[in-house]
């Protein structure tokens, strides 16, 4: 079996091969949502309160904290519907979501920074500001709420985020392939000059050799690979996407995808999951 974590990155995984593929998500409520790969959690940290009753009070988000400066990303592809101060969410951005016809909005609250307005187009992964203690918090976190179809002043239509995004960081997902695999829109963003993509794979196969990954973009309309490594079919390895082809740095938010090749005709089959 082979792994895969994307660290400090969030991209959106999409398939691009013919061959047999299934998906496995935790949550009976989001199958439909969680099923397309479509949820990532929001920003990195300890989920410190979760979904539901809590000291007497219901809390309709989970909650995440980490220490210093944590980014936090739009948890899918959708437009802001609103991104101002309030008195109980202190900085605070919504976004609504559209996802196999169904309508979600999610809500992340105590921010210290807004990057977005109102109107905003966001991609999955985008950072749309940074985790805070404003508004009634006691404590840097991220407050992440999911509503379906949309956000109520009584929180009428709250869903359980934990039902859309695992309890690690990133998503989950599984399957096999004979010759290759793509893996789309991957967005690395700048924070102190780090563009890197790390990608850690652990494997397991009944057979010995090695596979390619190779790092892609689109060049005049065509997915292109600017970089590559070796990957064992049993053991662990970390490979680091630094540059392009060892000469330029990678830009931040430009799409970029992997594309995973075997060269025999052994299947193989993987985890992925990535943060």
């Amino acid at each position: 079996m082979r792994s895969i974590c994307i660290k400090r990155k969030s991209f959106i995984l999409s398939t691009v091969f013919a061959f047999l593929f299934s998906v496995f998500f935790i949550g009976i409520e989001a199958q439909a949502a969680a099923g397309d790969n479509t949820f990532i959690k929001p920003a990195e940290g300890t989920f410190t309160s979760n979904f539901g009753l809590r000291n007497g009070e219901y809390h309709y988000g989970v909650d995440m904290a980490k220490s210093g400066y944590v980014k936090v990303v739009a948890s899918a592809p959708g437009t802001v519907s609103r991104s101002y101060l309030s008195s109980s969410y202190g900085n605070v951005i919504f976004i609504k979501h559209t996802i196999n016809s169904v309508p979600y909005e999610t809500v992340y609250a105590h921010l210290n920074t807004r990057n977005v307005g109102v109107g905003a187009a966001v991609y999955q992964g985008q950072v749309i500001g940074s985790m805070g203690n404003t508004g009634t918090s006691s404590g840097q976190h991220l407050h992440f709420e999911v509503h379906q179809p949309y956000w109520t002043s009584a929180k009428t239509y709250a869903m359980n985020p934990m039902n859309f995004i695992p309890a690690w960081e990133g998503k989950y997902r599984t399957g096999n392939f004979l010759y290759n695999v793509g893996t789309d829109t991957i967005y690395p963003i700048s924070y102190n000059g780090d563009n890197d993509i790390i990608v850690k794979v652990d494997s397991t196969s009944t057979t010995v050799g090695k596979y390619k990954v190779y790092l892609q973009k689109t060049i005049n309309g065509v997915w292109t690979s600017v970089g590559q490594a070796d990957a064992p079919k049993t053991g662990a390895q970390t490979i680091t996407f630094t540059q392009e082809n060892s000469s330029t740095a990678l830009s931040p938010y430009t799409q970029y995808r992997l594309l995973l090749k075997n060269s025999d005709t052994t299947r193989v089959y993987y985890k992925v999951w990535y943060k």
